[in-house]
């Protein structure tokens, strides 16, 4: 005979007397105390909550952790440059300072050349200038080329082009992480991932850049070799000839890793137009008009558009950088503007 089972049950939680339904029916009659949906309920959302808050209390314990490991790389950083200048310091002797102190000069001098404009615009672009180029008189054109197959994979300017190769080949930048160019993220810190061999790189499909190239020589323990392109006279001129010298070598497909080969929309096409178009970049004037257009399309200084940029320098003219247009900080024009 079947046991009869009461219309209403009482709740051991709350002690009210609640119809059947109200009641996991997997439980009555077993013998175990009964609660009512209502306090379930409330017992479900608070074991939600505390789910919740201790997950949140794991988040923000973890993010401490990383600020805390990143503040002490950060030390470590600053302690070891602090060492290296001092070391610097104290290998200088007085002929290096006194050449110091003249380079200082003539920055001074440059500083006071901006400050005089009563141009703006032309002021900033000015002292952005001066501080491009530093304190040093001559200006050149520099190749890295890949030892093993003698291949130019990136181009430069410098005015201290053997500080600058010194600073490639150090051995602790060669071996430096190899960030990431798609926009991916650590997920432990939300910073950009970055990888630890070029076997890595490779299998999430990254682009070859110059910290790959780099990192994969330093695999291999071989150091890039410098090779000079170009002295630049007058030192204004760099910034042209550095950009025609890029534009050369892509037009005939020498593999460069500058940071213009990236995979973004912008730099894609701003490449196709490049390579579509059917001049000589080492010799082609500024004003040919599709040189121009596509120049004013660039953006690789602040302030205005690359042609306006390189035809001041040549010329010191203020009124082009307004004629051509001057770019708002942070804005960039759209490659596919006319």
């Amino acid at each position: 005979m079947s046991e009869v089972i009461a219309e209403d049950l009482l709740c051991a939680k709350c002690g009210q007397t609640r119809p059947v339904a109200a009641f996991d029916q997997r439980f009555i009659g077993k013998g175990t105390r009964l609660t009512c949906a209502s306090c379930r309920g409330v017992a479900d959302e608070g074991h939600k909550w505390q789910g919740a808050w201790a997950q949140r209390r794991e988040a923000e314990a973890q993010q401490r952790e990383a600020e805390r490991a990143r503040a002490q790389r950060n030390a470590e950083w600053e302690h070891a440059w602090q060492v290296r200048e001092h070391a610097r310091q104290e290998r200088e002797t007085p002929e290096d300072r006194a050449r110091y102190a003249r380079q200082g000069e003539r920055s001074e001098q440059r500083w006071a050349t901006a400050e005089a404009s009563e141009d703006p615009l032309g002021y900033r672009v000015e002292r952005e200038m001066a501080h491009l180029l530093g304190t040093s008189t001559e200006q050149v054109i520099y190749a890295l080329v890949d030892p093993r197959d003698e291949q130019v994979r990136y181009i430069g300017r410098s005015g201290e082009v053997k500080h600058r190769y010194r600073q490639h080949c150090r051995a602790s930048t060669m071996a430096q992480p190899i960030p990431s160019r798609l926009g991916l993220l650590n997920e432990e810190t939300l910073e950009a991932h970055s990888y630890a061999t070029c076997a890595e790189a490779d299998a999430a499909g990254e682009p070859h850049t110059c910290r790959y190239w780099l990192h994969d020589l330093h695999e291999h323990a071989l150091r890039p070799t410098l090779r000079i392109l170009e002295a630049v006279q007058p030192p204004r001129l760099v910034f042209e000839r550095e950009q025609r010298w890029i534009f050369h070598a892509l037009c005939t497909d020498i593999p460069i890793t500058n940071g213009l080969i990236t995979a973004t929309r912008y730099h894609r096409i701003l490449l196709a137009a490049i390579r579509n178009l059917e001049v000589d970049w080492l010799t082609v004037p500024l004003d040919h008009p599709e040189v121009q257009a596509l120049l004013k399309k660039g953006y690789t200084f602040p302030w205005v558009n690359d042609y306006a940029w390189f035809t001041y320098a040549r010329t010191g003219d203020a009124t082009v950088l307004h004629e051509h247009g001057a770019i708002a900080a942070g804005q960039r024009p759209s490659p596919d503007a006319n």
